[in-house]
């Protein structure tokens, strides 16, 4: 059927078909045919950012996640238009009007995105209640949180271990009680630091190595959940000068659980016609594995932004 409709030939390596109001064009490559209808790629994608895009009742939405492992902080062109730009944390829920800026006809929007940071970019020409968005701009000399850390378990299995005093952070599955090597569960973290009178325009917290999860906690406020790279989140607004406390309830893998079940051959596969494997399709058993780091490993820093 395809050699009976009227091609015109528009270059070396393409041709055209009217058919009815469509249109059929045969190339051997796309982008330039795309090009030629005015059909542009996302150039956002140029930064190594991946992207979904929506439209909705609202707006526009994009849906930018950063996959690479350097900081991306610059004006990103946006296909779509829009009279205002909102940016969306998936992670804390917060949101503000974005900084933007038109070339060639184009839509530029400011995005800060660490290495695996996600933000959802709304255009809109609706106006909603919200403040401008926050930029982290100059940071100063980064505040470590330090010794003493109270370390309590509070609930998991087998045993809960004994509370215990830390003079630096290390995996709970290192502490000389064994009942922490077999734990899987849930540990709270404790500890104060000083702040100076004067505060910076911003704090973010920096937990360093989390494994695997963490709620946190500033001066008794909940400050969020931290359960994705790069574990960071912001924290001003629980801060005070002087004294401040904080807290983490951090929660690990079941994996030395399991691995101490079958260590001491306690039976907990209780499937019905499912056959329990592991990659090698032989019987699964975890009594081999080593102890998964476990807890707040840290450094826990706070980084100061003006």
């Amino acid at each position: 059927m395809i050699s009976l409709l009227p091609f015109t030939r528009i270059s070396d390596n393409s041709k055209t078909a009217k058919c009815g109001k469509g249109e059929i064009t045969v190339a051997n490559e796309v982008v330039p045919v795309l090009e030629r209808k005015m059909i542009a790629s996302e150039r956002l994608v140029d930064s190594g950012l991946k992207y979904l895009r929506r439209k909705s009742d609202q707006g526009v939405y994009y849906y930018l996640v950063n996959h690479t492992p350097a900081n991306i902080d610059q004006f990103l062109p946006l296909n779509e238009m829009g009279k205002n730009c909102l940016l969306l944390d998936p992670q804390s829920g917060s949101a503000g009007w974005a900084q933007t800026s038109t070339e060639n006809g184009k839509i530029h929007v400011h995005v800060q995105l660490r290495p695996g940071e996600a933000l959802f970019v709304l255009l809109t020409d609706k106006q909603f209640d919200s403040n401008n968005w926050k930029y982290l701009e100059k940071s100063a000399a980064p505040i470590e949180i330090g010794a003493p850390w109270t370390l309590a378990f509070k609930e998991g299995g087998a045993l809960l271990p004994g509370k215990v005093k830390l003079r630096h952070l290390v995996s709970w599955t290192e502490l000389p009680d064994v009942a922490a090597q077999n734990f899987s569960g849930t540990g709270r973290y404790s500890a104060s630091f000083e702040l100076p009178e004067k505060l910076a325009g911003e704090y973010l917290l920096d937990p360093g190595k989390v494994c695997e999860s963490a709620r946190v906690w500033i001066n008794g406020q909940d400050a969020g959940i931290l359960w994705s790279i790069p574990f960071t989140t912001r924290i001003k607004k629980y801060l005070k000068p002087g004294k401040n406390s904080i807290d983490f309830e951090v929660a690990n893998l079941m994996a030395n659980r399991i691995r101490q079940m079958d260590l001491q051959k306690v039976p907990w596969r209780n499937y019905h016609e499912i056959n329990f494997v592991n990659i090698d399709y032989k019987s699964f058993d975890a009594s081999g594995w080593k102890p998964m780091p476990s807890g707040l490993l840290g450094p826990v820093r706070l980084i100061p932004y003006e």
